[in-house]
């Protein structure tokens, strides 16, 4: 189930980004989201829509799930038609860039607590806009979601609540929301959607914000990273993990924290003629994660662990690409100040594209069919120098000792 609902999230994050995408990313759509979060804020995990649609990896997962997932064109029309599409302008000055008139600029999931259960989670779509999004979206709705999805809009204290249901589930119901500048919150519950707007409200003195972990996670990891992660174990949840029969869980019960940043490779834009050829550039993705853990003698405990992992990794996988990627590619060491042990991890193109074969799998996207290839017509050889052309071969009739087609 948590798979499956990891994926899901994943997937979601990466189709509305790729209909959200802005021609550039606006630095001012980076708001500070510490005072918006819960303050029992356990994982945040966040995507830069610009730098992931804009990525070689992105295309080999556009290309292998995105666009192979049933009903997926639906899903492109709906973010057209609702007018959420951004477009950019072009700012002249010291040196012409592009910035984001309007559109989606982040993406970020929000759990509060380190469990299976799902009820807890919530979302935020960070960017610049300038109408409401959701109102567009109610007015925009197409014919083919009309049919199963309902939507509702109610009035909590002057806030509108949209109340979409079936969008995934038929009995499933997301909350949402708008904030002061007209982001947006997602939540699978009514009160969680309105704590939003709570803390979106709330007086600078009276601003809550999560466990100092969090916030100085998120501050190391969300510039530059194309997706960030940060999670944060608390005391009472390392003991559950301490009394966990399962000994992978066992081990978590030292780390403090983990956090994840991950930076993609900017997808080249075609060499024009003219242009020499540059060596091929490295394609792909590098991943960098963090386990901060206490008391300082767990270091050599888990490292050890983290290394059994990786074995385990190696072995469950049947692709020989992700058993080089994790055994040649993968790094794993105690940092010089003995509080974190590290990982590395650098992904190419080719094991970028097994790594979205895996997750296509896990989603049930099946391969496309190549396409079929008509052979080629015979050619009628051609005439002897200077002689006539002959003429194109015919069937030999049933007289003279042929079939009739």
């Amino acid at each position: 189930m948590m798979k499956k609902t990891i994926a899901l999230a994943i997937f979601v994050s990466c189709a509305s980004a790729m209909f959200f995408c802005p021609p550039a990313f606006a630095e001012e759509a980076k708001k500070d989201i510490n005072t918006l979060l819960p303050k029992d804020t356990a994982l945040v995990v966040g995507v830069d829509v610009y730098g992931l649609t804009h990525s070689d990896a992105y295309n080999i997962l556009r290309d292998r799930v995105l666009k192979n997932v049933p009903d997926f064109d639906t899903f492109e029309r709906f973010f057209t038609w609702a007018g959420l599409k951004p477009y950019a302008k072009s700012v002249k000055g010291e040196e012409t860039k592009e910035v984001v008139e309007e559109g989606l600029a982040e993406i970020i999931l929000v759990k509060r607590s380190l469990d299976a259960s799902t009820d807890n989670t919530s979302a935020l779509l960070i960017g610049v806009f300038k109408s409401s999004p959701l109102a567009r979206i109610t007015k925009q709705l197409p014919p083919q979601l009309k049919d199963k999805v309902t939507v509702t809009v109610t009035d909590e204290g002057g806030r509108k609540i949209y109340e979409f249901k079936g969008v995934f589930r038929q009995d499933e119901t997301l909350y949402a929301v708008e904030l002061k500048d007209r982001s947006v919150a997602v939540a699978l519950t009514k009160q969680e959607a309105l704590d939003y707007v709570g803390r979106d409200t709330a007086a600078p003195e009276t601003a809550t914000t999560p466990a100092e972990e969090i916030v100085n996670g998120i501050k190391a990891v969300r510039p530059g990273a194309t997706i960030w992660g940060v999670a944060y174990i608390t005391d009472e949840r390392r003991k559950q993990f301490a009394a966990s029969a399962d000994q992978d869980e066992t081990m978590l019960q030292f780390v403090k924290s983990v956090s994840l940043k991950m930076e993609f490779t900017r997808a080249e834009e075609t060499t024009k003629p003219e242009q020499p050829t540059e060596p091929e550039k490295f394609k792909g993705a590098d991943i960098a994660i963090d386990c901060a853990y206490a008391p300082s003698q767990a270091g050599d405990f888990l490292e050890t662990a983290l290394t059994t992992l990786r074995d385990k990794a190696v072995k469950a996988f049947d692709d020989a690409v992700i058993k080089d990627l994790f055994n040649g590619d993968t790094t794993i060491s105690k940092s010089a100040d003995s509080s974190m042990v590290d990982i590395r991890i650098k992904a190419d193109k080719k094991a970028c594209e097994g790594l979205v074969e895996q997750f296509a799998n896990l989603l049930g996207v099946e391969k496309p069919k190549p396409a079929e290839t008509t052979p080629a017509a015979e050619t009628a050889p051609a005439p002897e120098e200077g002689g006539a052309t002959p003429p194109p071969a015919t069937p030999p009739t049933p007289a003279e000792g042929g079939t009739a087609p």
